[in-house]
């Protein structure tokens, strides 16, 4: 039996949901349960989606999947990773998050695109009137070269490349 399963059937035995750091405890032990994670897409959550998806596709230059400035949802082709807008949920997801205590920072989340060359494209969204957070600089420690923006929502957006 797969490892994965065998974990689920565990907690399922239970009468209480497992707690984050119980199920994380027991996810990093096992070998078999990283494999299963992968990343299949980011969706940001902006009250004012038209607004985000004019500047994802005109400033920023993503290609359009799904929607366009008049739809409740458009979904971007970044690679391997998809990429979406949507509103604000209303519904149960909404008040299961509301239930979890939140992050004592501002920032709960940054979409990190990976270029080529971080001053070429700071260049190119300034001269198109994009705000920098912080311009581009290293950080050794990390081995990157990055800057950093925010989109019409306020989401953080690190632009970074190897050093």
């Amino acid at each position: 039996m797969n490892d994965a399963i065998s974990i689920g059937f565990e907690f399922s035995n239970r009468k209480e949901t497992p707690s984050f750091s119980q199920w994380y405890t027991v996810s990093i032990r096992n070998e078999g349960w990283r494999s299963l994670l992968k990343l299949s897409h980011v969706r940001l959550l902006a009250p004012n989606i038209h607004e985000c998806f004019l500047f994802y596709r005109d400033i920023i230059g993503l290609e359009v999947r799904y929607g366009d400035e008049t739809t409740p949802f458009a979904e971007f082709a970044t690679g391997d990773v998809s990429f979406a807008l949507e509103p604000p949920m209303a519904d149960a997801p909404a008040e299961a998050l509301a239930r979890t205590k939140p992050f004592s920072g501002r920032d709960q989340v940054a979409l990190v695109f990976r270029v080529e060359n971080v001053d070429d494209v700071y260049e190119a969204l300034r001269t198109k009137g994009v705000p920098f957070v912080r311009p581009p600089h290293d950080t050794p420690e990390w081995g990157h070269r990055v800057a950093y923006l925010r989109d019409p929502a306020g989401h953080v957006i690190e632009l970074n490349q190897g050093i």
